[in-house]
C-alpha cells in the first residue's frame, strides 16, 4: 500500500471517528421539536398566570357584590367623576382602583402599558379583561389567539390613555397602591387588603418572572405589594381624588372624615 492510500485511510478513520463523536451529542429533534417545546413553555406559562388572575379577579368580584364595601365606596366624596365612566359590569370606583394599581405595578415591573403584546403583557391584558369583557372572562382561552390580544391590547390602550386616574395625596401615602389606602387606611378594611395584597403578589410575580429571572427593580415592587397590608395612618389627612377637580381630606385627629374645596392635588398620578 503506498503512503498516499495510508495517508487516505488515516483520514477516513479520523473523519468517522469525529462524526461518530458529533452524532452522541446532536439534537436531531429538529425545528419542529424546538417549536413544541417553545409551546409547552408558553401553555405552562399561560396556565400559570390564567390561575393567578382567576383568584384575583374571583377577589375583586366578591368585593363588588358586598353591599357594605359598595355602599362605603359609593359615600366616598373625591371619586364622584369616576361614575360617568360604566363598564357594565364593575362598579366605576372600584374598576378604577384596580385598573390604576394594575397599571402601576405593570409599569413598576419595567414595563409599558404601550407594549402589551408580549408576555409580561399578557398579564396586565388576562387581569383587565377578565373583568371588564365577559366573553375573556367566559373563557380566558381567546387570549391564546395573536388576533385577539391584538384587539383587546388597543382597547386597553385606549382605557389608560383616557386619564382614569385616583390621585392621593396628604400623608406619605401617594405612592401607595389605591387598594391600600382606600380600603385600609380610609375603610379600615385591613382584612381585605391582606387578601389583596396577597393575591396581586402572585399574579406579579408571574409577570416578573416571564424572562425567567426576577431582577432588582422587580424584587422591589414586589416587596412593596406586601407592605400594603401594613399600612397605618399616621395622623396626616388623606386627600383621595379623580379627574374631577375636587379633593376630600381624610383628617384622622376627628372622628369624622371632611369634605375641603380646591383643586387637585398636587401628587404623583398612578
Amino acid at each position: 500500500m503506498t503512503p498516499a492510500w495510508v495517508l487516505f485511510l488515516g483520514w477516513l478513520v479520523v473523519c468517522l471517528f469525529i462524526w461518530m463523536i458529533a452524532s452522541l451529542f446532536k439534537d436531531d429533534r429538529g425545528p419542529s421539536y424546538v417549536k413544541a417545546m417553545r409551546a409547552k413553555t408558553d401553555d405552562s406559562y399561560f396556565e400559570l398566570l390564567s390561575s393567578a388572575t382567576n383568584s384575583l379577579c374571583e377577589f375583586i368580584l366578591r368585593l363588588d357584590r358586598d353591599r357594605e364595601c359598595m355602599e362605603m365606596l359609593q359615600s366616598l366624596p373625591g371619586l364622584e367623576n369616576l361614575d360617568k365612566y360604566p363598564n357594565g359590569r364593575l362598579n366605576p370606583r372600584l374598576a378604577t382602583i384596580i385598573l390604576c394599581d394594575a397599571r402601576r405595578c405593570y409599569q413598576r415591573l419595567g414595563n409599558s402599558y404601550f407594549n402589551i403584546e408580549s408576555r409580561e403583557g399578557l398579564g396586565l391584558l388576562m387581569l383587565v379583561c377578565r373583568l371588564l369583557s365577559a366573553e375573556v372572562d367566559a373563557d380566558v382561552s381567546v387570549l391564546r389567539h395573536q388576533e385577539n390580544v391584538r384587539m383587546f391590547a388597543a382597547k386597553l390602550k385606549f382605557l389608560f390613555e383616557e386619564g382614569l386616574y385616583i390621585q392621593i395625596g396628604g400623608g406619605d401615602y401617594d405612592d401607595e397602591f389605591r387598594f391600600g389606602v382606600i380600603f385600609g387606611i380610609i375603610a379600615n378594611r385591613h382584612d381585605l387588603v391582606q387578601v389583596y395584597s396577597t393575591l396581586m403578589y402572585r399574579w406579579a410575580s408571574i409577570i416578573a418572572k416571564a424572562d425567567g429571572t426576577i431582577d432588582a427593580q422587580e424584587s422591589k415592587e414586589l416587596a412593596q405589594i406586601m407592605k400594603m397590608g401594613s399600612l397605618t395612618a399616621d395622623g396626616c389627612n388623606v386627600k383621595v381624588s379623580s379627574d374631577n377637580g375636587s379633593s376630600v381630606s381624610y383628617d384622622y385627629s376627628a372622628a369624622d372624615a371632611k369634605a375641603t374645596s380646591g383643586g387637585k392635588v398636587d401628587a404623583e398620578r398612578t
